[in-house]
């Protein structure tokens, strides 16, 4: 804790979490309290990062559907080549 306030801030694993969270993060952290975001801010950004959040993954849950749809239930996935059932 001593080392916060000394200005020390814990590494952040840049592939470990979403760009737009690790920016939110860096910014609260601004040594100049009159640098860092509001808490109105924050919860702006969190919503917004909570929507692209669900949005990402509704894309890719209906790629997946689709991609499923497509699928020829009469064909099995060989490693080579595909073979009927």
């Amino acid at each position: 804790m001593y080392k916060v306030f000394a200005g020390q801030k814990p590494p952040v694993d840049r592939g470990a979490m979403p760009g737009g969270f690790r920016d939110l993060l860096e910014s609260c952290w601004e040594n100049d309290p009159a640098a860092r975001p509001s808490f109105r801010e924050i919860l702006t950004r969190l919503r917004q990062l909570l929507s692209e959040e669900r949005q990402r993954r509704f894309a890719l849950q209906r790629a997946a559907a689709d991609a499923e749809a497509r699928t020829d239930p009469t064909l099995t996935l060989h490693p080579r080549k595909f073979t009927p059932r």
